[in-house]
């Protein structure tokens, strides 16, 4: 089933026992204001596995997918898979990166295939990092950055790309 919203955040390794709040919340909100929502939780994971990434994106992105956002809170530089953090000074001793730089190349072609399968599928970048500008890297093609509490701005950005499809 292709979904109107596609939401990639992380937890790879890092505080199994929480979900990623910022994307919950935005499906929550974008749900209720009436788009169909997938999140997809452990993104660095699937990083690792590119064709069952490929697979993944090829069951959730589709016709009206009007974007995928990717939530960069939780993506750190080099976090070994077995690493459980169990509190938060651990976490702040991981570099902050905007992408998970080993697999940039995999983020770039997973890109591709999203505008393969839809050239009007809008990619959106959003979290905590978001506000680091520097982080970003420009070999991505990046439509849309959500800044701050992105409650409002995620569904205004749905409704908007609906609106633009429609004419």
């Amino acid at each position: 089933m292709a979904f109107d919203v596609v939401l990639f955040t992380d937890l790879t390794g890092q505080f199994y026992h929480n979900k990623p709040a910022g994307a919950y919340s935005l499906a929550s909100t974008l749900r209720r204001a009436g788009f169909s929502v997938m999140v997809v939780d452990h993104f660095q994971r699937y990083l690792r596995d590119r064709k069952r990434l490929t697979q993944m994106i090829k069951k959730t992105v589709g016709k009206n997918t009007l974007y995928v956002g990717f939530s960069s809170t939780f993506i750190t530089d080099s976090l070994p898979e077995d690493k459980i953090i169990d509190n938060w000074f651990d976490f702040d001793n991981c570099k902050p990166v905007a992408w998970p730089w080993p697999d940039l190349e995999t983020v770039a072609n997973m890109i591709k295939v999203i505008k393969k399968l839809n050239p009007d599928t809008k990619v959106v970048y959003g979290g905590v990092k978001s506000q680091r500008p520097e982080l970003l890297h420009p070999s991505l093609i990046i439509d849309y950055v959500i800044s701050g509490y992105g409650e409002i701005s995620a569904v205004a950005l749905a409704h908007h790309l609906r609106r633009s499809e429609e004419h």
